[in-house]
């Protein structure tokens, strides 16, 4: 009888365990009726031939920031992407190359902060997109940027 009582009891737990495609959990929830996807991908961290890419996409906006050596130095890309862009059509890239500041970690990430402000700004000047998507796309990005700092380091080489 305890044995019946104590699987009861584990029972929820299990099936919470084994996973669900909910909102909230990062994955991909189809486009809705006027084709703009419903995703939250959450912030990736990808390192790859001398580079580091974190990455996010929130529904049709994605936003990325590459850094990576090259012959000149350290080079950063900041790219926003919207696909769609206007009533579930086309799609707009806003790209900026520039060299990432080697100063103290804090001033660095106000420097992106500033860059992923303009870039994602000129994107919905063009495109249409909610205000939340725009303001939220950013969330937690801070947080992740310090936590590459070694990844970050690497590549810069200090």
């Amino acid at each position: 009888m305890l044995k019946k009582i104590a699987l009861i009891a584990v029972m929820p737990l299990m099936l919470t365990a084994c996973g669900s495609n909910g909102a909230g959990d990062g994955a991909a929830q189809g486009p809705t009726g006027d084709g703009v996807p419903q995703v939250d991908t959450g912030w990736n961290t990808t390192t790859a031939d001398g580079s580091l890419t974190l990455q996010r996409q929130l529904n049709q906006l994605t936003l990325s920031y590459t850094m990576a050596k090259s012959s000149e130095g350290v080079k950063g890309t900041l790219v926003a992407k919207a696909a769609p862009c206007l009533n579930g059509k086309g799609e707009e890239t806003v790209e900026t190359t520039f060299t990432p500041m080697t100063s103290d970690d804090a001033s660095a990430l106000s420097d992106v902060r500033d860059r992923i402000d303009s870039a994602v700004g000129r994107l919905s000047a063009r495109c249409t997109f909610p205000a939340e998507v725009r303001e939220d796309i950013t969330a937690g990005f801070d947080g992740l940027y310090f936590r590459s700092a070694p990844e970050r380091a690497a590549i810069s080489g200090s």
